[in-house]
């Protein structure tokens, strides 16, 4: 018998926040998805795990709110998380699947693998795992990062090499392949993240293309071994985003392009900052939700 967890967390949790908050939990899950309460960009986040055995209410909510506690968010009240039974007639993967309906970013198509409608004219299907945490597309700095992809491509840009940093689901990097089919490396420091890179090069037939390693940061050896990129895709945090801009640097090819995103609005100028102080032009800085994306050229 497997359980159900439903919780409600409070409107405040970013998607930043969120990430850290899923890693740092206290109890495993067979299958985790999240979606915003409104179904826009800034509503309070709702989640669903499906756990294994029946545990107990109150040792769920416990566990939650510890978590919280750490990040210094508030906690939620008894009644925003919810353990049932899940009916083991039910397919329980469905349960993510209502959370992730078919969108647009863009050219971009982005849909589940349960997807069985047809892909509208003119767009670029992207299938992405629905029962996936974080980097389906909904979000605004995915969102943004495809949208800067593809302007990049309507103004001709034509990249020999691309490099997707902190790639998460691999979206980024397979919408990048799906424009330009050329050696597209994804690196990030989280297993899983490799994994499910490689599994969506594969569903989206971009895997000749697209090779996914563990790694840190710009020192990876693949990185360093393939330096440097024509085009570098970093949609992580602002914090790492500064830190990491000196390594980046020599990654990046003369002429090349670099998207950054996973920024707030408030928290761009130092991002930019950092940037221009590195002798990088600013091109673009889009604003989607509560979130920026910036593309600058070398």
């Amino acid at each position: 018998m497997n359980s159900l967890i439903k919780c409600n967390l409070p409107e405040a949790v970013s998607e930043e926040s969120l990430a850290a908050f899923v890693q740092i939990l206290p109890f495993e899950s067979l299958s985790f998805s999240s979606k915003r309460a409104d179904g826009a960009f800034t509503g309070a986040w709702q989640l669903l795990w499906v756990v294994e055995g029946a545990p107990e209410a109150e040792s769920i909510l416990y566990g939650i709110n510890s978590a919280l506690s750490v990040m210094s968010l508030a906690p939620v009240a008894a009644n925003d998380v919810i353990v049932e039974p899940l009916d083991e007639s039910i397919n329980w993967l469905e349960v993510s699947y209502q959370g992730f309906e078919p969108f647009s970013a863009g050219r971009f198509f982005i849909h589940g693998g349960h997807f069985d409608g047809q892909i509208p004219d003119g767009q670029i299907p992207l299938e992405i795992d629905a029962s996936i945490a974080f980097g389906s597309g909904e979000h605004g700095t995915t969102h943004g990062c495809l949208l800067l992809i593809e302007q990049l491509h309507a103004q001709g840009f034509m990249p020999k090499t691309v490099l997707d940093m902190g790639c998460g689901s691999g979206i980024l990097a397979v919408g990048a392949a799906k424009l330009w089919p050329v050696p597209t490396l994804a690196v990030d420091i989280e297993d899983d993240a490799e994994i499910l890179t490689k599994q969506h090069a594969e569903s989206n037939g971009v895997a000749p293309h697209i090779a996914a390693y563990v790694g840190d940061g710009y020192k990876t050896e693949s990185v360093q071994a393939q330096k440097p990129f024509d085009l570098i895709i970093a949609n992580i945090l602002p914090g790492p985003l500064k830190a990491m801009a000196p390594d980046m640097y020599p990654c990046l090819a003369d002429e090349g392009y670099l998207i950054l995103s996973g920024i707030l609005h408030e928290q761009a100028d130092d991002v930019i900052a950092v940037h221009d102080a590195l002798g990088l032009k600013l091109q673009e800085h889009i604003k989607i939700g509560d979130w920026t994306s910036l593309l600058y050229r070398k």
